[in-house]
C-alpha cells in the first residue's frame, strides 16, 4: 500500500490529514526501530490501538516496551529515526524532520520528532520492564510505505492490552474517560481476561485496597518505624482557608495525602537494615495478595 493509499485509509476512519501524517510517520517509525534494535521491544499503548485494532482515539506516542535487556543508546536511536524516516519527510512535505531526545536514562527514553517548521509530531517514548507472557505477544508484518524493506513488529495483545487498561482504569487518579474508551474498543473487538490474566488483576486490586494504614500497623508490630508527614493536603489546611478552596479541586494532592507513606530509608541507612525493611514490605504484599 502506497503512501496516498495509506493516508485515505485513515482518513475514511475519521482522521483529519494532519493526524493521519502523523500516523503514518509514527507506524514508519515502528518499521524502522524493530529491524535496527531486534528483540528488544514490544509495542504498547495507543500507537498497538491504532494501528492493530481500530482505534480512533488520537495518540502522538509510540509507546516501547522493553523486554529486559538495557535499552540501546539514545543517540543511536536518534540517528536510526533521522536516517530512516527523512524519506517520507520529503514525501509529505515536512522535512527535514528535526529528531531531540528529551530524555534518557538507563531506563527510559523520550525522543521527539518534530517537522521543518518546528510542529510537534510525535514522540517515541522507549522504557519499563515488560512482563507480557509469550502468549500475550502479536507479530505483524508491515511494509513500510517510503523505503523498499517491511518488518515484524511484535506488540502486546489485546488481552494483556484489556489488563493493562483495566488497571490504568482502577488506579489513575485523573480523567479516566480515555481509559475507559479504550477497554470499550477491546471488549467489542472480543478481548477477554482469561483465568490468569483475571488472577493478575485481581492480585493488583488487593494491593491497592489494602492502603498505609494496614502496612503501617504490619512494620509497627515488627519494630519498623513510619510515618504520615502530610495528611492534609496543603489547599486544605486551615492556614491557606482564605483561598476557599474545596476538596476535589486537586485530586493528585488529595491522593498522594490519604496514600503516602515515609518508610525509614535514607542514605545513611545500613545496607542490612535497608534490607529487613525491603523484605518486610515485600512480605506484606506477598501475603496479602495470595
Amino acid at each position: 500500500m502506497n503512501l496516498g493509499e495509506q493516508l485515505e485509509l485513515l482518513k475514511q476512519r475519521g482522521f483529519d490529514q494532519e493526524r493521519a501524517q502523523v500516523i503514518v510517520l509514527i507506524r514508519e517509525a515502528a518499521i524502522i526501530l524493530f529491524p535496527a534494535f531486534p528483540d528488544l521491544f514490544l509495542m504498547y499503548g495507543g500507537a498497538n490501538l491504532i494501528l492493530f485494532h481500530g482505534s480512533l482515539r488520537t495518540s502522538l506516542d509510540l509507546d516501547l516496551l522493553s523486554q529486559g535487556a538495557p535499552l540501546p543508546k539514545a543517540d543511536d536511536i536518534a540517528k536510526v529515526l533521522l536516517e530512516g524516516l527523512l524519506p517520507l519527510g520529503n514525501l509529505l512535505g515536512i522535512a527535514p524532520l528535526k529528531i531531540t531526545i528529551e530524555k534518557a536514562t538507563p531506563a527510559f527514553i523520550k525522543i521527539e520528532v518534530t517537522s521543518k517548521n518546528d510542529r510537534s509530531l510525535f514522540t517515541v517514548d522507549l522504557g519499563g520492564l515488560g512482563s507480557v507472557l509469550a502468549s500475550g505477544i502479536d507479530e505483524h508484518v508491515l511494509e513500510a510505505v517510503s523505503l523498499n524493506t517491511t518488518a515484524t513488529i511484535k506488540s502486546v495483545s489485546r488481552d494483556h492490552l484489556l489488563l493493562q487498561k483495566a488497571e490504568a482504569f482502577a488506579f489513575r487518579t485523573g480523567i479516566k474517560v480515555r481509559d475507559a474508551y479504550d477497554i470499550k474498543l477491546l471488549l467489542d473487538a472480543g478481548a477477554l481476561l482469561n483465568t490468569q490474566l483475571q488472577s493478575h488483576l485481581s492480585d493488583a486490586l488487593a494491593i491497592k485496597e489494602i492502603g498505609r494504614n494496614e502496612l503501617m500497623a504490619h512494620l509497627k508490630a515488627r519494630q519498623i518505624g513510619t510515618e504520615i508527614y502530610y495528611p492534609v493536603p496543603l489547599h486544605l489546611q486551615e492556614c491557606f482557608a482564605s483561598l476557599s478552596y474545596r476538596r476535589g479541586q486537586f485530586p493528585l494532592s488529595e491522593s498522594a495525602a490519604s496514600e503516602s507513606l515515609a518508610l525509614p530509608i535514607y542514605p545513611e541507612l545500613p545496607e542490612r537494615s535497608l534490607a529487613t525493611v525491603v523484605y518486610l514490605i515485600a512480605d506484606f504484599y506477598s501475603n496479602v495478595s495470595g
